[in-house]
């Protein structure tokens, strides 16, 4: 299934689940899970422009989403 086949919160909590793997000791880490939300809300037409993007960039980029754990309640706060 593609992602635009995919429901928008089908796709929602898949591209969580991915995030969130990324924290976990086999994954890339704080970057590798910002950049996988990311690319992964950008792949589908109703979360392309989700307003957590922006917001998580902002915090990124201000040092304020720079541990797992800020990201993991970042991400588990996307709706």
């Amino acid at each position: 299934m593609t992602a635009t086949q995919m429901s928008r919160a089908d796709h929602l909590a898949w591209s969580k689940q991915r995030a969130l793997g990324e924290l976990g000791p086999r994954g890339g880490g704080v970057p590798a899970a910002i950049s996988s939300i990311a690319q992964d809300f950008a792949s589908h037409p109703d979360l392309a422009d989700h307003s957590a993007l922006t917001m998580m960039t902002m915090l990124a980029f201000s040092g304020n989403l720079s541990t797992p754990a800020q990201v993991r309640e970042f991400v588990e706060g996307i709706r």
